[in-house]
């Protein structure tokens, strides 16, 4: 009912109208018309609280469409405020019948009560830290599932929040908490040391490995690898004595694990792990399976878990089950997945003193076979009167001096750190505390009803004794003292503390630390708190996703001094984001650092007025490549001669030989014709001048004569000329060689010949 002040700090680049929208706890607190002016605008509202803890507002601003908004994404931020009040307890109770009395004693206590059954405990960290602490009356663990527990003790150890565990048929031991995350907050353990006081136990686990039990679960994990999970689970939890078998059925039956002792678990692992799901369905095979080994077994109580999700016929089931236990005291519990198991199957733990599990959460398969491990036992609940034992004292206890008896509780053992504050006559823990991270927890193994606590219910200390184990759970020094933020630089958030008295001193010297819970995960991060001023103690983080972050921070001190706080902080959106403003001096670095400049007027982006910078390109690459291209061409001409012959041999294999050969005649009388033009100009150069009548008479003397004979040339008229040479025989070869050689001479004399013309 508080009123407080809630400022909305809006920064716009333009003058516009625009929405404000604020919300905080999911209700709508403001819608209101603003104007926004250029530059920074504060809204501030009053506001009252209309409930304690943890509250989250958001902030939206909607400008007007004229306003053209180019980044959204800034315009929504979230804060987190506390609101402290009187302390919220969280009561979880599966039958309302668990906390008839327990109820109205907290609330008479002035403690703050909410009522919740199991599946509506949140399933949110931030929803869970608005409660001081959470108390669980006889809930077993398959009606929580692994994310209420994870969440339960991420709660306790990371944030600081308090746990109490009342006792009942169904928690502990009997409720599956062997080897879940609310065992580990939990100062006692399910496991009991004591195994002389264990009668000896034989299991049998019957495993449904038919084709549908490869189907997957929420968690994405097939359903026969939760039954490998269990069936390892329950041989864990197992006195070292007891033995154990398992046996897997589709249509045909086999024997996995053949009846051995508890404490060969690697082997035991090694032979469940080679169950793969295949095949049909036949429930009667794998029992029949079992009723050949399991009566001849020396463990003095035998029990039979049947895990199957399909349906089967009835024949011959009934009869199995009824012979096994009349005959044989076997003990049989069916645990059934899915909504296609066969109705009849809800029968036979009736016919043979079980139990019937649906499993409609097929994630607690393993929860629900170590609860079925723990009760065939028989030792897990003791019922009988007995008055508690005081072993230490406690704030619990304070100005209680005695207790009235009680009827029966759940053995469990004590854990080495815990602090044991009431014990039974056997010597198991009754009462135990202790301190479990940052948070702490109470177990108490007994009742809060008339089952096993109807002396206590009308007790006078009754509300007193409840109210103080609370109390005890809910961590001191988390006032208002104590200042917490958290304040992003950039990449980094940094979380800031300052710590002071009740009479305002500063707070020094305290060994502080925090826990950062991570969206969207719940990872645990811790972050190292230093001191770097009188009472002010700061640490940093780095932030990787958007969403709500939850600090708790924990610090002691020599002297006494100690201090927690839980708070929160959001991460809505990218630091580039938070600032529409330009970076000049960036840009200036940059400009500098390459050699540019910035303009000032975008039409001018284009400008040829920037230095040219010479640059030189290699192209002796390219070169190369031509080179070695062109290198097997110029052998080529070198060394290659193609002649007349190549070339008439490339005309007559491309079909050039049969047009030559249709002109034969004509081409040899033109070559006849070309070589006696040939002879005459050698005649005419190599015989010297002669009278015209000589020149003249010679080709008449050799027409007159005979045809066959030579015809003598008559002798020149002058002595010393020489004779001339005789004219060649008609029809005389000539050889070419001959031909070329005096054709060769003739063109020597006449380049002799110009040559002395020149010198003259």
């Amino acid at each position: 009912g508080q009123v407080f002040d809630l400022t909305v700090t809006v920064e716009s680049a333009v003058e516009t109208g625009a929405t404000l929208i604020v919300t905080g706890g999911g209700e709508a607190l403001v819608n209101e018309r603003v104007f926004l002016v250029e530059g920074v605008n504060r809204f501030p509202f009053q506001l009252t609280a209309s409930s304690d803890g943890l509250i989250s507002f958001q902030a939206q601003i909607i400008p007007d469409a004229a306003a053209g908004d180019v980044f959204d994404q800034n315009n929504a931020l979230t804060a987190f405020s506390q609101v402290v009040g009187a302390p919220r307890i969280l009561l979880v109770a599966q039958n309302q019948d668990e906390i008839a009395n327990l109820a109205p004693a907290l609330l008479q206590q002035g403690l703050q009560v909410d009522l919740v059954e199991p599946a509506a405990l949140p399933l949110s960290l931030a929803t869970l830290s608005d409660y001081q602490s959470v108390v669980l009356a006889n809930v077993p663990a398959r009606e929580l599932g692994p994310r209420r527990m994870e969440l339960i003790r991420t709660y306790v150890r990371d944030l600081g929040g308090g746990l109490v565990v009342v006792g009942g048929p169904n928690a502990y031991g009997p409720g599956g908490y062997f080897m879940t995350p609310l065992e580990e907050a939990l100062p006692v353990e399910m496991q009991l040391r004591d195994q002389e006081r264990l009668p000896q136990l034989t299991v049998m686990y019957v495993i449904d490995k038919s084709g549908s039990m490869a189907d997957t679960s929420v968690g994405g994990i097939p359903k026969v690898e939760l039954a490998k999970e269990a069936i390892l689970r329950s041989v864990a939890l197992l006195n070292p004595l007891d033995r154990v078998g398992v046996i897997s059925f589709d249509i045909n039956a086999q024997q996995v694990v053949p009846l051995t002792q508890a404490d060969n678990q690697v082997e035991i692992a090694n032979q469940v792990a080679r169950i793969r799901a295949s095949g049909g369905t036949d429930i009667f095979a794998g029992l029949l399976a079992m009723s050949q080994v399991l009566p001849d077994d020396p463990g003095q109580l035998k029990h039979v878990v049947l895990l199957t999700d399909g349906g089967a016929s009835p024949e011959g089931i009934r009869d199995l089950v009824t012979e096994m236990f009349e005959e044989h005291g076997i003990t049989l519990s069916v645990i059934a997945i899915g909504e296609g198991y066969a109705p009849f199957i809800e029968e036979l733990p009736q016919i043979a003193d079980g139990r019937f599990h649906y499993a409609f959460n097929v994630d607690t398969i393993p929860e629900i076979f170590t609860e079925e491990t723990v009760i065939a036992t028989r030792a897990y609940i003791v019922e009988e009167p007995f008055f508690p034992a005081l072993t230490s004292s406690s704030p619990i206890l304070s100005g209680i001096s005695a207790t009235p008896g009680l009827q029966g509780y759940v053995a469990s053992t004590i854990k080495p750190t815990a602090e044991q504050i009431l014990v039974t006559e056997r010597d198991d823990p009754l009462l135990a505390a202790w301190q479990y991270g940052l948070g702490r927890s109470v177990a108490w193994t007994s009742d809060a009803t008339g089952r096993w606590a109807t002396d206590w219910a009308g007790w006078p200390d009754y509300a007193r004794f409840w109210s103080q184990a609370v109390r005890w759970t809910i961590t001191e020094g988390a006032t208002q003292n104590v200042e917490v933020r958290v304040v992003q630089d950039g990449e980094t958030a940094r979380i800031v503390v300052t710590a002071v008295d009740g009479d305002g001193n500063f707070i020094n010297d305290l060994d502080m630390g925090a826990n950062v819970i991570t969206p969207p995960d719940l990872e645990t991060l811790p972050i190292e708190l230093e001191q770097v001023a009188p009472g002010r103690y700061e640490g940093t983080f780095t932030p990787e996703n958007q969403g709500a972050y939850f600090v708790r921070i924990a610090g002691a001190a020599d002297e006494g001094d100690a201090v927690a706080q839980t708070s929160g902080w959001v991460l809505s959106y990218s630091p580039e984001y938070r600032s529409f403003d330009g970076d000049p001096d960036y840009l200036q670095f940059i400009t500098g650092l390459t050699g540019g400049a910035i303009v000032e007027n975008p039409a001018s982006i284009l400008a040829r007025n920037l230095p040219v910078s010479p640059t030189s390109q290699p192209v002796w690459p390219i070169l190369l490549l031509a080179a070695t291209i062109l290198l097997p061409f110029d052998i080529a001409v070198r060394r290659l001669v193609i002649t007349r012959a190549d070339l008439q041999g490339l005309a007559a294999s491309l079909g050039f030989g049969e047009r030559t050969a249709r002109q034969p005649e004509a081409r040899t009388s033109s070559a006849a014709a070309l070589f006696a033009a040939k002879e005459r100009a050698s005649q005419s150069i190599d015989q010297p001048p002669a009278s015209e009548s000589a020149v003249r008479e010679t080709p008449a003397s050799a027409a007159q004569a005979p045809a066959g004979q030579p015809t003598p040339v008559a002798p020149a008229s002058q002595p010393d000329q020489p004779a001339a040479r005789p004219a060649p025989r008609p029809g005389a070869d000539r050889s070419p060689t001959s031909a070329g050689r005096s054709t060769a001479s003739t063109l020597l004399a006449r380049k002799r010949a110009r040559q002395e013309d020149d010198e003259s």
